[in-house]
C-alpha cells in the first residue's frame, strides 16, 4: 500500500478516461439507488490526490449536520495556526517567598493552558498519576506548607465551559464534558460499578478519590440480569452541583464496570484533586482552593518561580480526537487555536481561526456554520466538498503525515474498528466517523489497491436507520478502494 504525501514524480502526467470514470460513477450511483439509500438525504464528494480533481460529486454543495466530522476542520485549523510541534504547557509557581522549613508565604498558582491531556490516559489508566507525581515532586523540592490559596489560572480560556446549542439533557455525559483552561480527568468522574449481594447497594469506587464530588447511591444489586433490566439504570449529576446519583438495579456476579459522569467548575476539580494530592505527600494549604481572579501575568519556563513545567504534544492530541473520536479533545483544541489566534479560547475565537484557515484554502467564510469543535451540536453544517477541500489540502500540507496518521483506521482503530476489516480493506481507509441521531458521516482518504490515494466526504442526513446508512457508505468504500485508475 503507497502513501503519497507529496507532488507527483517529476514528468508524470495523470489523465482519467471517461470511462474509468463512468465506472465509479455508475457504481457508487447503483449503491445510492436502493430503497434505503433514497429515504435518506446523501451527500459525497470524491476527489483524486494529491492533485484535487474530483471524480465524483453528489450534492457536494448541499449542506448537511456533520457530526463528528466537524473534527477534521478542528484538527486541520489546529496543525495551521498552532504548528505540527506545538506543546501544551502546564506551570506549577510561586507567587510569594519560601521560607525556611519549606513554608511558601502567598500562593501556589497553576497556570492551564488548555491542555486535554492531563489524565490517566498515557498512565497505564491511573488517573490520579500526575497530580500524585506534581505534589511528590513539590515535596521533594522542600515544600511543607503554603500559607496562602491554590489557585487555579485558566483564565487562557472563558468560563463558558460548554456549548449553548448541546442538548442540555446530556450535559452530565462523558461525550459532553466541559471545557476548560485548566482540565483534568476529560472533566470527568470515573466510577467503577462493582455488585454486592442481592438486595443491597453495589460497591461504588471513585476515580480519583476525591472529595470533590457527593454521591447518592440508591444502585441496588438485583438477583438476576433480568431484574435488573425491569429496574433500569440511571446515572446523573445534578446541573449546577457536584451532586452524583445513581439509581435502578445492577445485576448480582456482573464483572466490576467503570461509568463516567461529567463535572461542575472543570478548573476547581483540577485544583482540588492537586490539593488533595499534596495533602498526602506532606504539603499542608492554609487558605483555599480558588479560580483565579484575573489573567495573571506571563509566566515563562526560566522564571524562577517556575517549579513544574508539564508538557504534552499536539500530535498526541489529535490523534486521541480523530481516531477515538473524543469531543471533549475537540472542544479544548478549538478554543486553544481560537485562543493562539485572537488571545482568549472561546467558541467564538476558535471558530474565527477556523474561519481563517478555511479561507485560505478557498472555503469562503458564511458558506459553512461551525457552531463547536467536536461535532456534538446539531448546528453546524458543512458540506461534502468542503470537507474534500480540508482533505485535500491538508495531505499536501507540511503536516500531511500527523494528520492523515491521525485518522482511524479501517478494521484496526477504535472508530472504525468494526468496519471494513477484511483482509481486502482492512487499513485502506482513514477516516473520520460521525454519528447523531438520524446523521451518519464519514470523510477521510481511501487507498485504492491499484495505487492511488482519493479524498472523499460521504454525509447523511434524515436518516431513518444508522445501521443501514453505514451499510451502504461502507459499500461506497470498497468501491473507492476496489476501483480501477488509470
Amino acid at each position: 500500500m503507497r502513501l503519497i504525501l507529496g507532488k507527483m514524480a517529476l514528468g508524470a502526467v495523470l489523465v482519467l478516461s471517461a470511462s474509468a470514470r463512468a465506472d465509479l460513477t455508475g457504481r457508487i450511483d447503483a449503491v445510492l439507488a436502493s430503497k434505503d439509500a433514497q429515504r435518506m438525504t446523501v451527500g459525497v464528494q470524491v476527489a483524486l490526490l494529491p492533485s484535487g480533481k474530483v471524480l465524483y460529486s453528489r450534492r457536494a454543495t448541499e449542506l448537511f449536520i456533520p457530526a463528528s466530522n466537524v473534527k477534521l476542520v478542528t484538527a486541520a485549523s489546529a496543525l495551521h495556526h498552532l504548528g505540527p510541534d506545538f506543546e501544551f504547557h502546564t506551570l506549577f509557581y510561586a507567587a510569594g517567598t519560601v521560607h525556611r522549613g519549606g513554608v511558601l508565604k502567598g500562593h501556589l498558582i497553576v497556570q492551564g493552558d488548555g491542555d486535554p491531556n492531563i489524565s490517566g490516559r498515557f498512565h497505564g489508566g491511573d488517573v490520579s498519576y500526575l497530580p500524585r507525581t506534581w505534589a511528590q515532586i513539590l515535596h521533594q523540592r522542600g515544600f511543607r506548607h503554603i500559607t496562602g490559596d491554590l489557585v487555579a489560572d485558566d483564565t487562557l480560556f472563558d468560563r463558558q465551559y460548554t456549548c449553548p446549542s448541546w442538548p442540555a439533557a446530556q450535559l452530565h455525559k462523558w461525550y459532553a464534558a466541559p471545557v476548560a483552561g485548566l482540565s483534568f480527568n476529560d472533566n470527568c468522574l470515573d466510577i467503577v460499578i462493582s455488585p454486592t449481594t442481592s438486595g443491597r447497594p453495589v460497591r461504588l469506587t471513585l476515580h480519583p478519590d476525591t472529595r470533590y464530588f457527593t454521591v447518592t447511591n440508591q444502585l441496588i444489586t438485583t438477583s438476576s440480569a433480568a431484574a435488573a433490566r425491569k429496574q433500569g439504570f440511571f446515572l446523573s449529576r445534578a446541573l449546577g452541583t457536584n451532586h452524583v446519583i445513581l439509581k435502578g438495579g445492577w445485576p448480582a456476579g456482573a464483572a466490576p464496570e467503570r461509568k463516567f459522569v461529567t463535572v461542575n467548575e472543570p478548573p476547581l476539580y483540577f485544583g482540588t484533586v492537586v490539593a488533595e494530592e499534596m495533602r498526602r505527600a506532606g504539603i499542608t494549604l492554609g487558605g483555599t482552593v480558588r479560580l483565579a481572579r484575573r489573567a495573571g501575568h506571563f509566566v515563562g519556563p526560566k522564571d524562577p518561580r517556575v517549579h513544574i513545567i508539564h508538557t504534552s504534544s499536539l500530535r498526541d492530541t489529535i490523534r486521541v480526537m480523530n481516531k477515538r473520536s473524543q469531543s471533549f479533545y475537540a472542544e479544548q483544541l478549538l478554543k486553544r487555536t481560537g485562543a493562539a489566534f485572537q488571545g482568549h479560547g472561546t467558541y467564538a475565537t476558535g471558530a474565527a481561526a477556523a474561519s481563517a484557515y478555511l479561507k485560505t484554502i478557498g472555503v469562503p467564510p458564511g458558506s459553512y456554520v461551525m457552531a463547536d469543535g467536536g461535532g456534538l451540536s446539531r448546528a453546524s453544517r458543512f458540506t461534502p466538498q468542503q470537507f474534500a477541500t480540508v482533505l485535500t489540502h491538508a495531505y499536501n500540507a507540511p503536516y500531511g503525515r500527523m494528520f492523515v496518521d491521525s485518522l482511524s483506521r479501517s478494521g484496526i482503530d477504535k472508530s472504525m474498528q468494526k468496519r471494513l476489516g477484511t483482509p481486502a480493506y482492512r487499513g485502506r481507509i482513514a477516516g473520520k466517523t460521525g454519528t447523531l441521531d438520524g446523521v451518519v458521516t464519514l470523510s477521510g482518504y481511501a487507498f485504492n489497491r491499484h495505487g492511488h490515494v482519493l479524498a472523499f466526504s460521504i454525509l447523511v442526513n434524515n436518516s431513518h436507520n444508522n445501521w443501514t446508512a453505514r451499510a451502504f457508505t461502507d459499500d461506497i468504500c470498497r468501491i473507492l478502494i476496489d476501483e480501477k485508475l488509470p
